[in-house]
């Protein structure tokens, strides 16, 4: 009897951590979905260094704040997270986010035709080809 009871227990606790999961997962869309401006969200929200950000359906990635640090080039994170870079087609620095060395950090996205609110990025360190490969790139509000 308790060794049936222990399987029960368990069982009861492995359901429990997979509603938790999923509950702290929604919560985290929903407050990245509230801090940029109620667009749709399209896939879940990433981190890049320690800042939050969020694609949204027409194409543009918002970031929601925090600090990117010396984190890899966006291109590399969108990749890692299953984001083909091409869907980005323009940036918003929603919320101030900081960044370090960032040679090359916004470049190899094919289709990004627009930067706003891009005062709201403060950055130290090397700026070298930040945009290196943004063909489409026509439109930045500093």
């Amino acid at each position: 009897m308790t060794n049936n009871l222990r399987y029960i227990i368990r069982k009861c606790l492995v359901i429990a951590g997979a509603i938790i999961a999923t509950l702290l997962i929604t919560t985290q869309l929903a407050m990245a979905a509230q801090t940029t401006g109620d667009k749709n969200v399209r896939g879940v929200a990433f981190e890049w260094g320690n800042s939050t950000w969020v694609l949204a359906d027409d194409g543009e990635l918002i970031s929601a704040g925090g600090d990117i640090g010396q984190a890899p080039p966006l291109h590399d994170v969108l990749s890692n997270n299953g984001i083909e870079p091409g869907q980005v087609k323009s940036i918003e620095f929603a919320k101030t986010t900081s960044a370090h060395d960032i040679t090359g950090m916004l470049g190899d996205l094919p289709n990004l035709q627009k930067i706003s609110k891009f005062n709201n990025l403060d950055y130290s360190g090397s700026a070298e080809q930040m945009f290196r490969v943004d063909s489409m790139l026509k439109t930045m509000d500093i």
